[in-house]
């Protein structure tokens, strides 16, 4: 426990770089394929409305049941 100050500075740290990084606009991203394949940036498929209205439906059901398995005590 000797390094935990210098720990949650580095982790305030990467936090905060994190969030100044998400916060740039898309203008400063690299538009060629390559150079975004190069970088170490994931690249995620499009995502289409109705797979978001599944991931909604379906993140709603299980948020249902753990709520009534609470609320049940089962």
């Amino acid at each position: 426990m000797k390094n935990h100050l210098v720990t949650g500075w580095i982790l305030f740290l990467l936090g905060t770089t994190l969030l100044l990084l998400q916060m740039l606009p898309g203008d400063c991203w690299p538009e060629n394929p390559r150079r975004l394949a190069a970088s170490s940036l994931p690249s995620y498929p499009m995502v289409t409305g109705v797979d978001v209205e599944w991931l909604m439906w379906h993140e709603w059901q299980a948020h249902r049941a753990a709520t009534q398995l609470v609320v049940l005590g089962r």
